[in-house]
């Protein structure tokens, strides 16, 4: 629970390696994980959302925007969708929180000043797990948080961050070339906020930093992509000025212990279909993954 997350305090030295359940099989126990953006708390789509959590079968659940939550209201939320035990981050007004079906271990509350919204992280599933939500509106900041990530990534342990980053991948420059999409920013109505989010100084390309700080630094994560084209925004409810065009915003990156670790990688879907187009301004993000058996 959260609770016990505070408890533990905000220490983040990497420790022993988290500890897969175990079964019969050589190349590992299959683990189902959503992450979901659910915009403002969910309001009236809660139960649609619930409908789709339940219905998905997922291990854990990890959760943006839980705007209103307590720790308390999400442990009860978390046992009406079929999960016992919990862990909730309030950092900013955009909560963080993550629903699990077997005990959450090691939960750590990250709290630090560099963090828009928090980083919060537990052993679930087999690998360390962490969620968070960056920087909505600086480029540089975001930078900044993608490095503080790095810097708490275990050594050895499989690991996954997952969230709405708010940023970019070199993965999609091809989609991004083709969309024009500076040029989009720089003759749009908000041309200002765009280009400060998602722009280098000059306006004339994609910055992607924050994505470059995760991929390429001493952690070396593995974008888990779903398949090429796919976008988590906007939706048919799309709320928010950011989401002017198509874009990957959502995202699960692996420690390379854990993308090649394991007989399957990990595999990412979006799911986008005219329910879960309903239901949030992003669309949610379903991850496959093993760990050893």
């Amino acid at each position: 629970t959260a609770a016990a997350g505070a408890a533990l305090g905000s220490s983040w030295v990497a420790s022993d390696d988290p500890q897969p359940a175990r079964n019969a099989t050589t190349c590992g126990v299959a683990r189902r994980l959503l992450h979901w953006n659910i915009l403002d708390g969910g309001g009236s789509r809660l139960d649609g959302i619930g409908a789709l959590v339940r219905a998905g079968g997922y291990d854990v659940v990890t959760l943006n925007e839980l705007n209103g939550f307590s720790a308390v209201r999400l442990k009860a939320l978390a046992a009406r969708w079929g999960f016992a035990h919990s862990a909730f981050l309030h950092k900013s007004a955009y909560n963080l929180g993550m629903l699990s079906r077997k005990p959450l271990e090691r939960v750590k509350l990250g709290n630090d000043e560099i963090f828009a919204h928090g980083l919060l992280c537990a052993d679930a599933a087999g690998v360390r797990l962490c969620v968070t939500h960056l920087n909505p509106h600086d480029v540089g900041r975001r930078a900044n948080e993608a490095r503080a990530i790095v810097a708490r990534v275990p050594p050895r342990a499989p690991f996954l961050l997952v969230g709405d980053l708010n940023t970019l991948s070199p993965a999609d420059r091809a989609l991004h070339e083709a969309a024009a999409l500076p040029a989009v920013i720089r003759s749009g109505p908000h041309a200002k906020a765009l280009g400060k989010k998602f722009l280098t100084r000059s306006g004339d390309a994609v910055d992607y930093g924050p994505m470059a700080a995760l991929v390429d630094g001493s952690a070396a994560l593995i974008d888990v992509a779903p398949p090429r084209g796919s976008c988590t925004v906007p939706t048919a409810i799309n709320a928010d000025k950011m989401h002017f065009a198509r874009l990957r915003l959502d995202y699960a990156l692996a420690s390379p212990s854990l993308a090649r670790g394991a007989c399957a990688p990990p595999r990412a879907t979006v799911l986008n279909d005219t329910i879960t187009n309903t239901l949030s301004d992003h669309l949610p993000l379903a991850v496959t993954f093993s760990v050893a058996a």
